[in-house]
């Protein structure tokens, strides 16, 4: 009844029965983080500065270690923050520190908690020297103070039971030292704070501050931030109401960037996250049935939580109502983002807010085709005149100028000067006749490597593919590099084929043309219906599965 139903069930059901993934109820500790407090002594190499933390807990153990800080520290790795958390008791000796200062410097947040006997601790106030330090260096450093069980105004004056702790203190550090904690603990005491302190508020001034300050590096992110703002507001996180935003525009214009971009920004206030890619392609590929089994149990495994799910590049085979329900069964909070080339599909969307994905502006363009062309970001005086008509004749679509930018990369003016004519030959709105500009200069060996991702491929583990093309004399470690450096594919984190939809379907269109009235006249075939066709014609002598 519903030919999406499996795929969408099949997939949510293997991301909750994953351990380590967004949908297990259990805080898992990430990889990159370490803390000694799931050790059994001290190790140096525990403090690794490649861990990538995002925020910093100071406290002292025996206040609050069983308390407010391992409430907290769950609370945030339960939210996929990478957070850091070390208990001062088992430091022994000085050969530690180097390494938990680079973990400081790296961390974005700091959280110390201040308690009745922080200040007796020699790491707790090292520490929080150290955090008051780089806050001066780099104000993109936060210090989020927690005074537990303890007033403010003793830890700005060293009053109380913080005065008792630097007596004692005198008798070990000289003056400096002692002077300089005293400095940190002031301008830490005159910080806004909480007392006692709930979990879920420091939580969400903590998510605050990171939110400000992330920052999008990668190439594909140029002139994306105006998207993300525009879909982050319209999401109104703070809402109860679920919420449901369709985000639309021609093939190549980067729907799923933008969406992917406010995925990694949001998904750390939800208590579920999935994103579904390539939805499309999959419906295509697939005959799917109904189990109104599988949806009912993915819909009560999410029912008493706030989730946020994204489905890429959905068509009009995709029913909403049927896979979905209605949204307002979702628990209150929980926010949907879909992407299709086809507004109409989004308008049946009930209550979905629709944002379009223009075309990136001229400077935008630009400065995304140096970064292919060139490796940097402005092109070199004798090739700028030339850059600036290509990027003009491109059009804004990122996907044609990566792919262009690529292809000339290290080239010579008389292959970039013969590109640009073929781009001028191209049709303005025609995106699959610039993008196989540089499917024609491809070798042969290429050409068929592509082909074959392009209509069966597409997710399969690179290694798996290689055995077949190897067999072929295609020699696919060159081939695929090619490709790669072409931006025509991508490798995954678990070593898996990715193409972008265009380029999918330019392959497809390729193989298409070779017969458009019979199937067993291509090179390929991909789809069951041809696949049939072919067979009840005794038409095939070979078949690549």
């Amino acid at each position: 009844m519903l030919p999406a139903l499996i795929f969408l069930c099949k997939w949510l059901f293997r991301r909750w029965r994953r351990s380590s993934n967004t949908w297990n109820d259990s805080p898992q500790l990430p990889e990159s983080v370490s803390s000694s407090a799931y050790t059994s002594g001290p190790d140096a190499s525990l403090f690794s500065p490649t861990s990538n933390c995002e925020v910093f807990l100071s406290f002292r153990g025996p206040d609050t270690r069983h308390e407010i800080t391992d409430v907290l520290y769950h609370f945030l790795l339960r939210s996929k923050i990478r957070t850091f958390k070390h208990d001062e008791d088992l430091h022994e000796g000085e050969g530690i520190w180097p390494s938990l200062v680079e973990v400081m410097k790296e961390s974005k947040v700091y959280v110390p908690i201040l308690s009745e006997n922080y200040a007796h601790s020699k790491w707790c106030l090292k520490e929080l020297a150290e955090m008051v330090d780089c806050r001066r260096q780099d104000k993109g450093h936060i210090i989020l103070p927690i005074f537990y069980k303890v007033d403010p105004r003793d830890v700005r004056k060293q009053s109380g039971a913080y005065e008792e702790a630097f007596k004692r203190h005198a008798r070990n550090f000289d003056g400096k030292t002692l002077q300089i904690w005293k400095d940190a603990l002031k301008e830490v005491g005159e910080l806004k704070g909480w007392h006692g302190a709930i979990a879920d508020e420091v939580f969400d001034n903590i998510w605050s501050h990171l939110s400000e300050n992330y920052e999008l590096m990668t190439d594909e992110l140029v002139g994306i931030d105006g998207h993300l703002k525009a879909v982050v507001e319209r999401l109104d996180l703070n809402s109860k109401a679920v919420t449901t935003v369709g985000i639309h525009g021609i093939g190549g214009i980067g729907k799923t960037t933008v969406a992917t971009a406010v995925y990694n920004r949001v998904c750390a206030r939800f208590d579920r996250h999935c994103f579904v890619e390539d939805v499309r392609e999959t419906l295509e590929r697939r005959d799917v049935s109904s189990d109104s089994e599988g949806i009912r149990m993915i819909k009560d495994r999410v029912s008493h939580h706030k989730v946020l799910i994204v489905l890429d590049d959905v068509d009009d085979k995709f029913k909403f109502d049927g896979i979905l329900g209605k949204f307002e069964t979702f628990f209150p909070g929980s926010r949907f983002i879909f992407t299709s080339r086809n507004i109409k599909v989004l308008t049946l969307v009930e209550g979905c807010w629709l944002y379009e994905v223009g075309e990136m502006s001229y400077e935008h363009s630009f400065e995304l085709f140096c970064k292919h062309a060139f490796r940097m970001d402005s092109a070199p005086h004798d090739y700028a005149t030339l850059s600036r008509d290509i990027v003009s004749t491109a059009g804004g679509l990122p996907l044609t100028i990566k792919v262009v930018g690529s292809l000339l990369f290290e080239e010579g003016k008389a292959f970039w000067e013969e590109t640009l004519l073929r781009l001028r030959e191209t049709s303005e709105t025609e995106v699959l006749e610039r993008l196989k500009i540089s499917y024609d200069t491809l070798e042969y060996e290429a050409k068929e490597i592509f082909l074959d991702i392009a209509c069966f491929y597409v997710g399969t583990d690179r290694e798996i593919a290689s055995y077949m093309w190897s067999d072929c004399r295609f020699y696919p470690i060159s081939s695929i590099n090619v490709l790669i450096q072409r931006s025509m594919i991508k490798v995954g984190d678990n070593n898996e084929f990715k193409m972008h939809d265009q380029l999918r379907d330019l392959g497809k269109e390729i193989v298409h043309e070779e017969d458009t009235e019979h199937p067993w006249m291509r090179s390929r075939i991909w789809l069951g219906d041809d696949t049939f066709q072919v067979l009840h014609n005794n038409k095939v002598c070979f078949i690549c599965f």
